[in-house]
């Protein structure tokens, strides 16, 4: 396995992207040097002496902690520098794995007042890492009062056994509850003595600084008296630098990366604070506070911590943009990575057919197109959320083959042109990142849950062809989606945190309750019909099952379902009957792209062909 690190200084300290129309000067709220990531000149380790003992546990990588121990032990000092997040995994990867042949019994914690998975869910991915020896189960012991809970591990056929502490704290998290939160921590042991003198929660410089954002953030929310829903700013930008390196993992899609979760916990955090501050309940979607852009950027590792908060007032207008000068337009069936914004607009253009547009917030064109056929259409969407790569060419390749049989079809394959544009930037330095931060639009909205703007344009695409069906085509994150300093789950997407294969989410009114039922049957059926599709999603849902049994979802045969009525919209009347369908592709490129674009495919297109034969059935509302 290798670590890899982003290029250094390669995000630019300014907000990328268009200045605002008519906008002011940009505000610096905070910028703050917090030393050094392992402060070895500074209390409490500059006053350690020769013979003492230390164990820490710090967010530093892992060629930084080694630098430290060494510098320690050349004090006299014992040292041994673990990290404070993913703390067993880390710790199994640098030296505590299984050898050879050799089996290992990973007993978790089980506290008192968390989650009984809590502690389960942060040994993944261990069991593929090791498959075959290491085994995973609830410790039987609890943990005793005042005391950190740690991870044994018992060692082969006599059950040698190592304690791995694993730091945390309860923190009150953006979102206004309290979390079990990834912490530093200190266990200092003088020398002669047999007991710790210090043994407790240590803020590092890393965890100061993410810290140091969100009360910077509730300051200024109080300052500026940026409350309702917004928009409150052009452009929110929150720049963490640290000696951060990725470390892509053998097993799936996982990569072990504190600059991913740094940038989760910042957009979120962000997101958590303005939703409150605005009187909205946790979960709502129609905040619209502006464009939130967190730049997690690695620095050298005798860099410093720094942070830098800067924010520019919202725009009085957008002026509008010409359309993306269209690139040749790519084989859509073995693409093997996102689009760019001219393949898409090339790809449309040869679809054909009526073209439709409104503005987005950034004044780029929200493209459309219309193509007549015979019977009820249909409406294709991708790119509502722009992160989530396939459902762009699935959209296109899908509405290319319905039209082809002659069915009334109106397609946009990128609703949200604002947040691909950020989120193709954000993938020039860090391609295997998750970018939150672009599944927004630049007003910081989820279009299908705010008026106007880019989700004006679904009601028209409804009209033009007659649809009550939607495949609306989304994908979600391909590894562990994990908020390790507030809870480890993604507070309100704890579902989202594991991938589960290929799935699909459909929302009917209860009069299509027959046509909606037979489009989805055949959607999952087209699903399982494909070896690949279906070995994916067996494998996926088997680690779900090992680490997050709660969690386990309905399935119709291997591809998992969800059901439930149709969504309030601020466009009108919402479709009768949508069919959502989600791939494992956030960060996905090669054959994994290839194959999630042909599920996203496989499965609209089966979900349109058997809605409309059951409506020729005679399968409809008051048949």
């Amino acid at each position: 396995m290798r670590s890899t690190r982003s290029p250094v200084g390669a995000i630019p300290r300014g907000p990328a992207g268009p200045a605002s129309q008519g906008g002011g000067s940009v505000e610096t709220l905070l910028a703050r040097d917090f030393g050094p990531a392992i402060p070895l000149d500074r209390a409490p380790f500059a006053g350690l002496a020769p013979g003492d003992r230390i164990e820490a546990w710090s967010f530093a990588p892992p060629a930084l902690r080694r630098q430290a121990e060494a510098r320690l032990a050349a004090r006299g000092i014992e040292a041994q520098v673990r990290s404070a997040w993913k703390t067993v995994v880390h710790a199994l990867l640098e030296g505590e794995g299984p050898r050879e042949g050799e089996t290992l019994d990973l007993l978790y914690p089980v506290l008192p007042d968390a989650d009984p998975e809590r502690f389960l869910r942060e040994l993944h991915p261990a069991a593929e890492l090791w498959p075959g020896q290491a085994t995973l189960r609830p410790d039987p012991l609890p943990t005793p009062p005042g005391e950190a809970p740690a991870c044994r591990l018992l060692r082969g056929a006599d059950g040698r056994e190592t304690r791995l502490t694993i730091p945390v704290r309860v923190r009150a998290a953006p979102h206004g509850g309290r979390a079990l939160a990834a912490c530093g921590w200190l266990r200092i042991v003088p020398a002669g003595a047999a007991a710790p003198a210090l043994d407790a929660p240590w803020e590092d410089p890393v965890e100061r600084a993410l810290f140091a954002a969100f009360d910077t953030l509730a300051e200024t929310i109080e300052h500026h008296g940026w409350r309702g829903p917004g928009p409150h700013f052009d452009r929110l930008v929150l720049r963490l630098e640290a000696p951060l390196q990725d470390l892509p993992l053998p097993t799936g899609a996982e990569c072990l990366s504190l600059a991913e979760a740094l940038h989760e916990e910042l957009y979120f955090g962000a997101l958590d604070l303005l939703r409150a501050a605005a009187g909205l309940p946790a979960g709502d979607r129609s905040l619209t506070p502006g464009e939130v852009v967190p730049r997690i950027v690695p620095v050298a590792d005798d860099g410093p911590v720094r942070l830098e908060i800067t924010v520019s007032p919202p725009p009085t207008g957008a002026a509008a943009r010409r359309a993306p000068a269209t690139a040749p337009a790519p084989e859509l069936e073995t693409l093997d990575r996102p689009m760019t914004a001219g393949e898409i607009a090339a790809a449309l253009e040869g679809f054909g057919g009526e073209a439709l547009v409104v503005r987005s917030r950034r004044g780029r064109p929200v493209q459309a197109r219309v193509r007549a056929g015979r019977g009820p259409g249909v409406v294709v969407t991708g790119g509502q959320h722009a992160n989530e790569p396939t459902g762009i060419p699935g959209a296109l390749l899908t509405a290319r083959a319905l039209a082809a049989e002659g069915i009334p079809v109106a397609l946009c394959p990128l609703e949200n042109p604002d947040g691909h544009a950020l989120h193709m930037r954000l993938r020039e330095t860090a391609p295997r990142h998750m970018h939150h931060a672009a599944r927004y639009t630049a007003l910081g909205a989820d279009l299908a849950f705010v008026a106007g703007g880019e989700g004006a344009l679904r009601p028209r695409l409804r009209d033009a062809v007659g649809a009550d069906l939607h495949l609306s085509l989304h994908g979600y994150p391909s590894h562990e989606w994990l908020h390790p300093f507030t809870g480890y789950l993604p507070h309100g997407f704890e579902s989202w945190s594991l991938p589960r294969g290929c799935f699909l989410i459909l929302r009917r009114d209860e009069a299509w309750a027959d046509p909606a039922r037979a489009a989805l049957e055949a959607a999952a059926a087209a699903l399982e019909a494909d070896p690949e599709i279906a070995a994916l999603n067996r494998r996926q849902l088997a680690t779900l099952e090992r680490y997050a049994p709660s969690a386990r979802p309905a399935r119709i045969g291997c591809v998992p379902v969800v059901e439930g009525p149709p969504l309030p919209s601020p466009h009108g009347a919402p479709f009768p009957v949508t069919l959502i369908v989600e791939t494992p592709d956030e960060t996905v490129e090669g054959p994994l792209f290839r194959l999630l674009t042909r599920a996203q495919t496989l499965a609209a297109t089966a979900a349109a062909r058997a809605f409309r034969a059951a409506l020729e059935r005679g399968a409809c509302p008051g048949a």
